[in-house]
């Protein structure tokens, strides 16, 4: 069972509404402690023509464990038709309480 609970003991309540509620879909995210960062994945396309385009792909790793986990980031570009048209991957220690940032070209 999950209980959701509003507090909303840090807004003063206004003379025409003064209850709280959660009025849209809720949704929980179970994790492992060390995972991509909620909205962690960044694409930006630098050089763009009609021919190529370069992009640069930046990924925050995050490590809410106690102690240091090596891993190893895989980043892939697909095509339009799902085949893998890159692969990069990256090798690091990710330190507890902090992000791991990792940038591709």
């Amino acid at each position: 069972m999950v209980a959701v609970r509003v507090d909303n003991s840090h807004q003063p309540n206004c003379r025409w509404y003064s209850g709280s509620g959660i009025y849209r879909h809720t949704r929980l995210t179970i994790t492992d402690k060390l995972h991509v960062a909620h909205w962690g994945t960044f694409v930006t396309s630098e050089k763009v023509s009609e021919k190529s385009a370069t992009i640069q792909i930046k990924t925050r790793v995050r490590n809410e464990g106690k102690n240091g986990i090596m891993c190893t980031l895989s980043t892939s570009v697909l095509e339009c038709d799902g085949k893998r048209y890159r692969q990069r991957k990256q090798a690091g220690t990710s330190r507890p309480a902090e992000n791991m940032n990792s940038y591709k070209k």
